[in-house]
């Protein structure tokens, strides 16, 4: 294939089509999941979920760990491969990459059995062994779905990864409702319904892979769609590329807010872990549908074959701004609603079960902050497979472990939070300053940041009042439509994005409505 193909596979036209299946299939899957979150919130005893929160981020944890930065390098390079490329070579690639991933997964999970009991031991579980020996096969079928995800997500085959993310959703939906209405719903339950759910999302994802790879698109290199000689070195970059993330994410898996959920399990106990449990968990589910982990899953194919055609670093410093500045734009008002009525808000999700975490809540949505710029730069370097700037960065963010330590046995979940955030500060603070040594003008549009900061700090000044003048949910809808009225109006107001990028924004959707 061409690189005038390009455009084909990675175009505005096929980017829009796209959009409205991601966005569909997130607003389903999304939906699902958040009911699916409060069902469990609300019928798990508060040590049970406590457990399954510390299970959740051992999960998170060991997939980072077991990865050989094989998902990421999937990412960077699929989308340069289809370029030059037919199906064929195009499929060849994914599966050779989806059975080094599994090789190295079962090896790692055979791993994972055998200190189960000593991680056990850490945690103070110690008497539910059997059931961490049942989560890791739930850790090896999200794996696998994970992997199948990412490669339709790199080919822009949106349609079908959203499906497979809907099956997901609605198998363990479907399982917490049964078990609810059977009154069997327990964290055994919880663990099966998992795994079913991801089995079934795997399953219909690589039959999907397998679908694309037989279709012939005529999109096929010139000498039949294999790549040309002189271009065979695509493996070697690649090897080099997941060995550099793998070091990166290791390092920041060692502070990363799941490791440090799990410390809280050990130096402060299941109870404490529930509170940061149920934060996070509320945190996750926005930061899913944030554009740098929503968007950008979907754009990085688009972001990576713009790059590799066109070398200009100018542009992918405006996107990144823009991905950014999206995210802030999200989360600036929430961060706000939090700050004004994050108790009141936890009471009611969680059925009075969790009525004082309101500010661990206001932590955990500050973290996404940081979190964002994190993943921009991060996803800048792999584009420029500069990730050895992710390795040096991490290194540097390894100090948010020694305030872990010294603050979690005295303060719980505040000194996780804390510890968190100031590893990702140091992570950003040193990426940025690599890129630029490097000759890359990495900038940052702090002034429309600060805009939209300032609409928030704003609309959570009524949102504040009638929290406390309104008791109820009544009074929580009030507060956040009073915020949202005096954000949307000052934001709009004072632009944080220039015309550049609204237009930028305009172009991707049905019509142009995008305005601040």
């Amino acid at each position: 294939m061409t690189r005038s193909a390009a455009p084909e596979h990675y175009g505005r036209a096929r980017l829009k089509r796209a959009l409205l299946h991601f966005l569909t299939g997130r607003l389903l899957s999304g939906g699902l999941g958040i009911v699916s979150l409060v069902l469990i919130v609300r019928h798990l005893p508060a040590e049970q979920f406590g457990l399954y929160a510390a299970m959740l981020s051992l999960q998170v944890v060991f997939l980072a760990y077991s990865s050989f930065g094989i998902e990421p390098a999937m990412e960077r390079y699929l989308p340069e491969l289809r370029l030059r490329a037919g199906g064929a070579e195009v499929l060849r690639f994914v599966g050779t990459a989806i059975a080094i991933r599994l090789a190295f997964l079962l090896l790692a999970i055979l791993s994972l059995r055998l200190v189960v009991p000593w991680i056990a031991q850490w945690l103070g579980i110690t008497d539910v062994g059997r059931l961490l020996d049942a989560y890791v096969w739930v850790i090896l079928a999200v794996a696998l779905m994970n992997i199948a995800g990412v490669a339709l997500e790199a080919m822009l085959e949106q349609k079908t990864a959203q499906i497979s993310a809907v099956v997901y959703a609605g198998v363990r939906f479907a399982l917490i409702l049964s078990g609810i209405l059977a009154g069997s719903l327990d964290i055994a339950a919880v663990v099966r319904l998992d795994l079913y759910g991801a089995l079934a999302a795997f399953g219909l994802s690589v039959i999907a892979l397998i679908r694309l790879g037989l279709i012939d698109d005529g999109s096929v290199h010139p000498d039949g769609g294999r790549v040309p000689a002189g271009e065979r070195t695509i493996w070697g970059r690649f090897r080099l590329f997941a060995i550099k993330n793998f070091l990166a994410q290791m390092i920041m898996q060692t502070y990363g807010p799941h490791a440090l959920r799990l410390a809280v399990t050990s130096l402060a106990g299941l109870l404490e872990t529930a509170r940061l449990g149920f934060a996070m968990s509320m945190s996750e589910l926005v930061q899913r549908y944030l554009p740098a982990t929503l968007l950008m899953r979907m754009i990085r194919p688009v972001f990576v074959s713009r790059y590799v055609e066109r070398r200009d670093f100018g542009q992918l410093n405006a996107f990144a701004n823009l991905v950014l500045k999206l995210n802030v734009l999200v989360l600036a008002p929430l961060l706000g609603f939090v700050a004004a009525c994050g108790n009141e808000a936890s009471a009611i999700v969680s059925a009075g079960r969790y009525t004082d975490v309101g500010w661990i809540l206001f932590g955990v949505v500050l973290l996404l902050f940081p979190t964002s710029h994190q993943i921009v730069v991060s996803i800048l370097a792999n584009t420029l497979e500069e990730n050895d700037i992710q390795i040096k960065s991490a290194l540097v963010g390894l100090s948010g472990v020694l305030i872990a330590w010294m603050l979690i046995p005295s303060y719980g979940a505040y000194g996780a939070l804390i510890a968190s955030i100031a590893s990702a500060v140091a992570y950003n603070s040193t990426s940025a300053l690599l890129l630029r040594q490097r000759g890359y003008a990495y900038r940052v549009d702090s002034k429309g940041l600060a805009r939209l900061f300032g609409a928030a700090a704003a609309g959570a000044i009524p949102a504040w009042a009638l929290a406390r003048g309104v008791d109820g949910l009544f009074g929580l809808i009030l507060a956040g439509a009073s915020l949202l009225v005096v954000y949307v109006a000052v934001a709009s107001r004072y632009r944080a994005f220039s015309a550049d990028e609204r237009d930028m924004i305009n172009r991707l959707l049905p019509k142009p409505v995008f305005f601040f």
